[in-house]
């Protein structure tokens, strides 16, 4: 008797929440159940601090599911402006955490302001100042990031920061230079990109085009000269201009993700050491 009244008691509640979460558009088939229980919560809380309480326990349960944007989202419902400093800095510090466990960099620097905005320096703790140079990292603000850590510790695991740092941190090319290198020597942006086999070929492009349209219009065959050496003349030169750019940009963006994610190792690593 007790395992069916039990077996009908969840099946009411899971009937409940799926009925609450369709009627505010929550897809129930990619929430667990024990967030769709909270959310049912949430519906029928009667008072502010229940409603909190509940969002917090939804916001848990999705973040044990490895469900991080659903758990953000889930806070952003909340409304923290008029609440107290402790509630506040509980309910921006989590939209930190979730924002970066998420990768949504934009919500990860639009919380990080919020929480300075609106907690006191007294009420910030070492768990959640550690969030800052995660952000920082996240958002590719070097200066930030460097300047944060040093403000938490000196040193990572025996090593000082600022060595781990410099030995690091990547030398990024300029996306402007390699195109004015181009415009000047076709070919040399790609070289100085790294893309040496590309260069070579953008200048042996650029030089046999030009030689096919200055031998058309030498020898008045102005029509041809134009129309196809004008052509593969001016698609090898602008082609070079804009691929020097793109290869810089993109060797910037690898560099950026491989030392990102290296100084976030050391930096998780010290942060699950305290």
């Amino acid at each position: 008797m007790k395992i069916f009244i039990a077996t009908c008691w969840i099946m009411l509640t899971s009937w409940w929440s799926s009925f609450n979460c369709s009627a505010q558009n929550i897809d129930v088939h990619s929430v667990p159940m024990q967030a769709l229980q909270s959310e049912a919560k949430i519906f029928y809380a009667t008072n502010d601090k229940d409603r909190f309480d509940f969002t917090f326990e939804k916001t848990e349960n999705l973040k044990a599911n490895r469900l991080f944007t659903d758990a953000l989202e889930n806070l952003k419902r909340l409304d923290y402006e008029n609440l107290d400093d402790a509630t506040q800095e509980k309910i921006l510090s989590q939209a930190m955490l979730c924002s970066i466990l998420a990768d949504k960099k934009d919500d990860a620097i639009y919380f990080l302001t919020q929480y300075k905005n609106y907690v006191k320096d007294s009420m910030l703790n070492k768990k959640t100042a550690n969030l800052f140079p995660l952000i920082y990292l996240q958002n590719e603000d070097w200066d930030n990031a460097y300047k944060a850590m040093l403000q938490q510790s000196d040193s990572i695991s025996g090593r000082k920061i600022d060595s781990i740092w410099q030995v690091n941190f990547p030398t990024f090319r300029n996306p402007k230079t390699a195109a004015i290198l181009s415009s000047i020597l076709p070919g040399s942006g790609q070289c100085y990109a790294g893309k040496v086999g590309f260069g070579l070929i953008n200048l042996l492009g650029v030089a046999g085009s030009g030689y096919f349209l200055a031998w058309h219009l030498i020898n008045h065959y102005y029509f041809i000269g134009a129309i196809t050496g004008g052509g593969l003349f001016s698609r090898f030169y602008l082609g070079g201009l804009k691929t020097s750019r793109n290869f810089v940009e993109k060797n910037n963006d690898k560099k950026a993700f491989i030392f990102k994610q290296k100084m976030s190792a050391y930096w998780m690593k010290k942060v699950n050491s305290q």
